[in-house]
């Protein structure tokens, strides 16, 4: 757990050095080096750290150099590998059938557009970096290296969601899917992109979460009768794979996007500041005496209330579900980089300091004790990430 701990006291540091939510170039120089750090934590590993990566992909990447185009998902003994995933790996193997090398390439795919992301989106740069470690994202990273992949991927597009450019996003979730099957939720956003989020339809979706105890099985069950899914999650419908878990964990990983949630309709309560984002806001600028009207550029553009409400809600609603089926709550990764944004923008709306402060580090000290707890306790044995080892020629 040093390095991990390590990670984290280097964000603080960075956060008293950089000053990051102080001026852009602080924010530039802040995700440049905890990034980078983040990224080195994860390039550098041994193929032993994940629990995925050293039981699956380890073993079978350098198996595609021998595999012709026509037959790569024949890799595994399952054959369920994603098409796209299959291709990444034969090119990569056209370079170097290092497994080290595959780590390396594929932790920049996974790691570096929560950079990018945090950098063009979070108010709280510092909060989006100590959530990204805390609530083990990194960890989670770190072993489902499909998965991490096509939500990154995702990730890449969702300045093209903010900006109303459905084709372009849809194409980066088309590519997500060709990772991994489950980026097909992705899809949900354009949808929700088109509707407001008002409180009658918070209220039902409230509903909805109530009702999810009485209905998972049959729910589930139905989704897999979709031969597209039911090839790669059939398992999952009986025996050990077919549970959920109540635990310290599964709580926790609830609980702060429900707070999330909870705090977004009370401070930014979106059914009230809805943007139109089709009439971009102005700047009134004066030069040489006159004053003029001129667009924010789109990195100043701000996300809907609407879409962060619903996305948070989803985020929710995917940690709930693993109460009952532990699967479901790799979903909510699609959506969790929404809480980066969501959580301090509902701070700033907070007009009592205190409640603020309180709020904050409230979150901080949650996120830190359940980063340790977990870490200690199961960090190995749910991840394979503890202890953590660098790799070795």
């Amino acid at each position: 757990m040093i390095v991990y701990i390590i990670l984290l006291l280097l964000i603080l540091f960075a956060n008293v050095v950089f000053k990051p939510n102080g001026s852009r170039k602080g924010k530039k120089y802040f995700i440049v080096f905890i990034f980078g750090a983040i990224y080195l934590v994860n390039a550098l590993r041994s193929p032993l750290i994940g629990i995925d990566l050293n039981k699956y992909y380890a073993p079978h990447f350098a198996h595609f150099a021998q595999i012709p185009w026509n037959n790569l998902q024949s890799v595994t003994i399952s054959g369920d590998w994603e098409l796209g995933f299959c291709a990444f790996c034969k090119l990569l193997t056209y370079i170097s059938t290092d497994t080290q090398f595959f780590i390396a390439v594929s932790s920049a795919v996974i790691v570096l557009p929560y950079g990018y992301l945090i950098y063009k989106n979070c108010d709280d740069v510092v909060f989006g970096a100590f959530f990204y470690v805390a609530y083990n994202l990194m960890f989670s990273n770190m072993n489902t290296i499909r998965q991490a992949m096509a939500v990154s991927i995702v990730i890449m597009g969702l300045g093209t969601l903010r900006d109303k450019k459905y084709v372009k996003y849809i194409i980066f979730v088309l590519v997500a899917v060709l990772f991994h099957k489950s980026a097909l939720i992705a899809f949900v956003l354009v949808f929700l992109d088109k509707i407001r989020l008002t409180p009658n339809r918070l209220i039902f979706l409230l509903v909805i979460l109530a009702v999810i105890p009485a209905s998972y099985s049959a729910l589930f069950s139905y989704l897999l009768q979709i031969p597209f899914l039911s090839d790669s999650y059939d398992i999952y419908k009986f025996g050990m794979h077919a549970v959920g878990y109540f635990n310290w964990n599964s709580l926790v990983q609830f609980i702060i996007p429900f707070v999330v949630l909870i705090l977004v309709c009370i401070y930014i309560k979106p059914w009230k500041m809805y943007e139109d984002r089709l009439q971009r806001p102005k700047k009134i600028a004066i030069s040489g005496g006159k004053m003029f009207i001129s667009k924010i550029p789109n990195e100043e553009y701000p996300w809907s209330n609407s879409i962060i409400g619903f996305a948070v809600y989803i985020a929710a609603m995917c940690r709930f579900f693993v109460f009952f089926v532990f699967v479901v709550g790799r979903l909510s990764q699609f959506f969790l980089p929404f809480i980066m944004i969501a959580f301090p923008r509902a701070l700033n709306m907070m007009d009592n300091i205190q409640t603020r402060r309180l709020t904050k580090y409230g979150m901080y000290c949650v996120l830190l004790a359940y980063f340790l707890y977990i870490g200690f306790t199961s960090g190995g044995t749910s991840y394979g990430t503890v202890p953590y080892v660098f790799f070795s020629n």
